[in-house]
């Protein structure tokens, strides 16, 4: 597999009913997919992630439009099997 650099995120969970939850997520495997992730093995484009819209996607914009972004459902990573 190519070297992604730290391809990898520490996600804080506090939904205020249960202790705060941490899980950290490697994204290796799909930028290897290439395709829309591709943008994202820039390390200085794969920094800039952000929470999207109620907490459940992570959002990357990557062009200059305001639709150039890569987004990933949260409950994809989860379910599956991409944490460490």
């Amino acid at each position: 597999m190519a070297d992604f650099g730290d391809a990898r995120l520490l996600l804080n969970f506090d939904d205020d009913d249960r202790s705060e939850l941490t899980h950290r997520v490697d994204l290796s495997p799909m930028l290897a997919q290439g395709g829309v992730f591709e943008p994202l093995r820039e390390p200085a484009i794969f920094e800039r992630v952000q929470i999207g819209p109620h907490g459940r996607t992570l959002v990357w914009k990557v062009g200059v439009n305001e639709d150039d972004i890569v987004l990933i459902r949260l409950s994809f990573l989860f379910c599956s099997g991409n944490s460490l």
